[in-house]
């Protein structure tokens, strides 16, 4: 979404959601709130990017929540080794997680494990070169909150700090 001269909204797909809170001076001030279409289904919990956005807001730094197919099925919540985090952000983010009925259940229920993570060296620079790797364009790569590709943990696992 793009303000025009005009002082309206002018459209297009980037696929970003965003929150319109309020108007200051005439003009809307928008809060981006999630990516379309990022959807994370490894047993049925189906976690999208906004809600992760959501269960994320209070993590300082790089974050990013990716799915884990190795052993029982789980999410990674990636983050960069070098920023002061809050304690114990693995349990803070699971809880957040709770909130959806799905994959409380799926934790419940033993499908899920709990959430690991993995503490990295630079990860924006190591999610760039996965998505450069990918075909995508230098200037259209932003790091979400969410990614659903299950082979995404070997980009960021050289050189990791797991906790």
């Amino acid at each position: 979404v793009v303000l025009t001269t005009a002082g309206g909204l002018y459209r297009y797909r980037t696929g970003d959601r965003v929150l319109c809170q309020e108007k200051l001076n005439d003009l809307p001030v928008l809060r981006f709130v999630g990516r379309c279409g990022l959807v994370s289904d490894l047993v049925g919990e189906k976690l999208s990017d906004d809600f992760v956005t959501h269960c994320l807001d209070k993590m300082p730094g790089f974050r990013m929540l990716i799915p884990s197919v190795e052993d029982t099925p789980h999410y990674v919540l990636i983050t960069d080794a070098a920023t002061d985090l809050p304690e114990n952000p693995a349990q803070a983010v699971e809880a957040a997680l709770g909130e959806n009925p799905q994959y409380a259940y799926a934790r419940r229920t033993g499908q899920l494990g709990p959430v690991q993570m993995l503490r990295v060296t630079d990860p924006t620079a190591r999610y760039t070169r996965y998505r450069l790797r990918q075909g995508a364009e230098l200037g259209d790569i932003k790091a979400p909150a969410l990614r659903p590709e299950t082979n995404l943990l070997a980009a960021f696992a050289v050189q990791a700090h797991t906790e």
